[in-house]
């Protein structure tokens, strides 16, 4: 049985009871959360799994770079940082930048077709990301990335999507595409 054929069944049968007896609300409630938890290897009863979060991760060329253009520009800042990552955050969004930094795949020539591109980290791969971050108040965010000069192109603006938010494109100095929207209420 299904979450949404036990929830019709709850519904259609036991809602109308709710307010007559609290007992029976109590146990209505008890069993459909036990029927929404499942074992685990163990034996042990969970809350069944759900997705919570997403954090974009960005390849770049050159993580000082990065870190100085997203504080400065970007209004972010640094959480943690090494040679190869590096964790940038503003307000609730995170964002993680690692090293494309590989050279090794410009002296292949030739070779390049039996023996190909493979660590996964070059550094043609910085600029190829892109991501979407919600925001409130996307208006000023604009101004105040505009006056950065991050905006994607002279010309861009804040447009309304058929899909429900307004949006705008800003590139980050390794040319990743940073979509920021706001929802329309």
């Amino acid at each position: 049985m299904t979450k949404s054929n036990i929830n019709l069944l709850v519904r259609k049968n036991c809602l109308p009871m709710l307010s007559a007896n609290r007992e029976i609300n109590f146990y209505i409630f008890s069993s459909f959360n036990y029927l929404f938890k499942k074992q685990t290897p163990a034996g042990k009863n969970s809350i069944m799994m759900k997705m919570k979060k997403t954090i974009p991760a960005l390849p770049v060329q050159d993580i000082k770079q990065s870190m100085e253009f997203y504080t400065t520009k970007l209004g972010f800042t640094v959480r943690h940082h090494d040679d190869g990552f590096c964790i940038v955050v503003r307000d609730e969004v995170e964002i993680h930048l690692w090293k494309s930094g590989d050279e090794t795949w410009k002296n292949k020539g030739a070779a390049l077709a039996t023996d190909p591109v493979c660590s996964g980290a070059e550094s043609f791969l910085a600029g190829t990301a892109s991501c979407r971050i919600e925001v409130q108040g996307i208006d000023e965010l604009f101004e105040e990335y505009r006056k950065q000069g991050v905006i994607y192109n002279p010309g861009t603006v804040v447009e309304e999507q058929p899909w429900g938010d307004r949006e705008f494109p800003a590139l980050d100095h390794h040319r990743n595409l940073l979509t920021f929207y706001e929802q329309i209420n």
